[in-house]
């Protein structure tokens, strides 16, 4: 006789949350300009061809990663950690461990851009 295994259930601090949100539609529209910008035949760079990929992919990482972040919080399950006094969103933890691996994707792909002398963030 086997047991059925409940799928875990983690916590996230709602601030850190929305910290994650706000980065990643700030990552997501400047990254869609970016694209604009290498599309335009004023740049036709080298150096925009091989980041252009690089860029598409951290637009479909964005969206992936606010995707799954809304998947959750659409009807938010809501915990107080009772160190903190702060509110927690409860995620399965299949969900936490695709952010971490979208968002580590995202880490990657924007150093790459950065080593291309292209950014992603507000100066």
């Amino acid at each position: 006789m086997t047991e059925e295994k409940k799928p875990a259930i983690l916590a996230m601090p709602k601030s850190y949350v929305d910290e994650i949100l706000e980065e990643t539609e700030e990552q997501k529209l400047i990254s869609l300009d970016l694209i604009k910008d290498m599309t335009s035949e004023a740049s036709l760079a080298v150096s925009s061809h091989v980041a252009m990929p690089i860029v598409a992919q951290l637009i479909w990482l964005n969206y992936s990663i606010i995707q799954s972040i809304n998947v959750e919080i659409k009807d938010p399950i809501y915990h107080t950690n009772e160190d903190t006094g702060e509110e927690e969103y409860i995620f399965a933890e299949r969900t936490i461990h695709d952010l971490q691996s979208l968002m580590l994707a995202r880490y990657y792909a924007v150093s790459e851009l950065m080593r291309l002398s292209h950014s992603v963030s507000l100066h």
